[in-house]
């Protein structure tokens, strides 16, 4: 197991724009996360199909182009529910709130316009 020194060493390296507290904070929950909490992830996966289509209310699904999701599952996931929007954010990873937050906001921003616009009658559905 690496020490938190290393590990914090080997965060900088991957992400020399992160402030150090940052690193440290995602360090400090990486140690003191149970390995078991992701074994969610490994496969056979959980179908997560019915938990998409039966989602009743708009939702934004943000992926970066060096993310975890790939433009195809998203638009996969759009496929099974028409509320669901996504949309990609280039040059972003899978840390995209701490790395290009004001892309992030203005996404989230924008989304909630529109879905408030859609709710009060300015956009028909």
């Amino acid at each position: 197991m690496s020490s938190k020194d290393d590990l914090i060493a080997q965060a900088r390296q991957r992400n020399a724009g992160r402030e150090a507290e940052l690193i440290e904070s995602l360090v400090d929950a990486r140690l003191h996360t149970h390995p078991n909490a992701f074994e969610v992830l490994t496969p056979p996966n959980p179908d997560w199909h019915h938990l998409v289509r039966d989602m009743g209310v708009p939702t934004l699904l943000l992926i970066g182009s060096g993310g975890v999701v790939s433009v195809d599952t998203a638009a996969e996931l759009q496929r099974l529910n028409p509320l669901l929007r996504y949309e990609l954010i280039p040059d972003a990873g899978h840390g995209m709130p701490y790395d290009v937050p004001e892309r992030v906001g203005g996404a989230v921003s924008a989304f909630a316009a529109g879905t408030a616009a859609i709710e009060y009658g300015a956009i028909p559905i």
